[in-house]
């Protein structure tokens, strides 16, 4: 049963609470909040979905993503195959200690359209059993069989996610494929993009990662460059300096003004702090500026 607290503007003046916690800092995803993580296929949001579990199950904070205290997490995987996906976690989660490694729970299932009636309740009773803080449902598609153009649809299948988030103190985390032309965000109705807390878009260049946020309730984070660790399964963000270096070395020599700028227009840093990194960078060797253009140090 959903829970509506009415209250009126003398109480609200007088609210002081604290607001929910972050479960995944700066904002990304707080307490009964959802989270979507939008790419094309195999652009590595499985990965980093299960890289989000592992990391709030043990509390540990990676790539730039800060998880503040270990949370049990449920992961219903409908794409893959167990064995395959076991193989992952094995990987992602083996350095986490038995005692976090607990706090994750994970099936492989074929298909759950909680849409349905019947499907809902077994969604509800695994929850019930298991009382987890994050709710995985990786891929989103495998968990309803509606029209994905239809808002009015989706509507209703947000709606029966929103009212388990709300009744069970709950944060649910969906991965989905973005349309034909992925710049047009998540596959489907605009009704997606009016429900998520949180969406974390991925973009992917070869081997070269980019998070871009887009936040309900705070400001939106810088974007997070990142590299894809293939004997650990993890994201790894790489550090300010790599920034430079990186995007130096796929595009060529240039100057210090058209490589800030560029930075600028990517989300990457300020202006003050791309000069300040540019400097770092000569300091140590990284790059090298010669009749006033940046390369990368043989």
């Amino acid at each position: 049963m959903q829970r509506i607290i009415v209250k009126n503007l003398i109480e609200i003046r007088n609210d002081n609470t604290t607001p929910p916690p972050d479960i995944i800092g700066d904002g990304i995803m707080i307490e009964r909040s959802l989270l979507t993580i939008i790419g094309p296929a195999k652009s590595g949001k499985s990965f980093l979905a299960m890289n989000f579990a592992s990391a709030i199950a043990s509390g540990g904070s990676f790539s730039g993503f800060t998880i503040d205290k270990p949370r049990k997490v449920l992961y219903l995987s409908a794409e893959g195959g167990y064995y395959p996906n076991r193989d992952r976690l094995k990987l992602i989660g083996d350095k986490i200690p038995n005692q976090f490694a607990e706090n994750l729970l994970f099936a492989n299932i074929s298909y759950m359209p909680i849409n349905e009636p019947k499907e809902l309740d077994i969604l509800e009773g695994l929850i019930k059993q298991y009382m987890p803080n994050v709710l995985v449902l990786d891929p989103f598609i495998k968990f309803h069989n509606v029209e994905e153009n239809s808002s009015s649809a989706l509507v209703e299948i947000f709606g029966a996610i929103r009212r388990l988030m709300e009744g069970y103190n709950l944060s649910v985390i969906l991965p989905h494929h973005t349309g034909k032309s992925s710049s047009k965000g998540p596959r489907g109705s605009s009704a997606i993009q009016g429900e998520y807390d949180t969406s974390i878009s991925i973009e992917r260049n070869k081997s070269l990662y980019t998070f871009k946020f887009d936040t309900r309730h705070t400001l939106k984070p810088k974007n997070i460059l990142a590299l894809f660790n293939k004997s650990s399964f993890w994201f790894e963000r790489i550090a300010d300096e790599g920034l430079i270096i990186d995007y130096l070395e796929k595009n060529g020599p240039m100057r210090r003004r058209k490589l800030v700028k560029d930075g600028i227009e990517l989300d990457y840093f300020s202006e003050s702090h791309g000069y300040r990194l540019i400097d770092s960078a000569i300091t140590n060797n990284k790059i090298v500026e010669k009749d006033k253009m940046l390369m990368v140090s043989e």
